[in-house]
């Protein structure tokens, strides 16, 4: 028989280094399901090491993004998402983790993430990426219509030869 905590639940996350628990307040509202598809378009790009020899090319990032909720409660929808990344890339392979900034009405909210991706060929002359991993939302950073909100889940995304990210995520939320 399992107990539950009265105090607090948790949600398995996936991550590219593993599985990991989000503990989530118990006295928040019912769990919902969450899905969001957005475009992250590249604000500032920072190589950080560079090997010719190996292909090897370390970098930080920052993309801006206009979020578009596919399920939920639409709070999601319209936000405007701005994420920071450090990279660490040989030959289309590696991982890379940040954090993305949410906001919409007055409000924010911090997200962590972590991921890998793999080469998928090229377009246009430029090679494709396609990525995966985990996302959680940091505890306490809520405010306004983001105030109390606690979740994660999983992430997709590939590059585009346009220079652009299109990105996929869902999980699931309590607020």
């Amino acid at each position: 028989m399992r107990t539950h905590h009265p105090f607090l639940s948790s949600v398995l996350v996936s991550t590219a280094a593993g599985l990991a628990f989000v503990a989530l307040p118990a006295h928040a509202g019912q769990p919902y399901q969450i899905a969001v598809k957005a475009i992250h378009k590249n604000e500032k790009f920072e190589v950080i090491g560079k090997d010719e020899k190996t292909g090897r090319l370390v970098f930080f990032g920052q993309s801006r993004a206009v979020d578009k909720e596919v399920r939920g409660k639409g709070l999601w929808n319209d936000s405007t998402r701005t994420a920071t990344s450090r990279w660490d890339m040989a030959n289309g392979y590696g991982t890379g983790q940040g954090f993305a900034r949410t906001e919409k009405g007055g409000g924010a909210v911090l997200v962590e993430w972590t991921g890998v991706c793999y080469p998928v060929g090229q377009a246009d002359g430029k090679p494709l990426s396609y990525c995966s991993g985990g996302w959680f939302v940091v505890p306490g950073t809520g405010t306004g219509p983001f105030a109390g909100i606690a979740g994660g889940g999983v992430w997709t995304g590939t590059s585009n030869a346009d220079g652009t990210f299109s990105e996929e995520w869902n999980g699931i939320l309590e607020q």
